[in-house]
């Protein structure tokens, strides 16, 4: 009984330290997009000054702008890291 209680705080640790990894990357992955995201802003601000830019173009831009952001939450947001949750959060519902 007493390995199996060190055994099951052992394995406790590791998943505690998987969850702090997977946190910080969340983080850091966050901080890149949202730069990113950011910067794209310039384009579509050109693209709004472009005379005779085709506003279709911009729609997708704004959904494609909206979906990204959506996936960064959820991916965020996930309470119980596994592969499974990780994939779900970002898949086209």
């Amino acid at each position: 009984m007493f390995f199996d209680v060190i055994r099951r705080k052992k394995t406790q640790d590791i998943e505690s330290e998987k969850i702090k990894i997977y946190k910080a990357m969340m983080i850091s992955t966050n901080h890149v997009l949202k730069n990113f995201l950011n910067q794209l802003q310039l384009f579509k601000i050109t693209a709004e000054d472009t005379k005779n830019f085709p506003p279709e173009i911009l729609n997708i831009y704004n959904d494609n702008m909206r979906d990204v952001q959506k996936q960064i939450e959820a991916l965020g947001s996930i309470a119980n890291v596994t592969e499974t949750n990780i994939i779900k959060s970002v898949s086209p519902k």
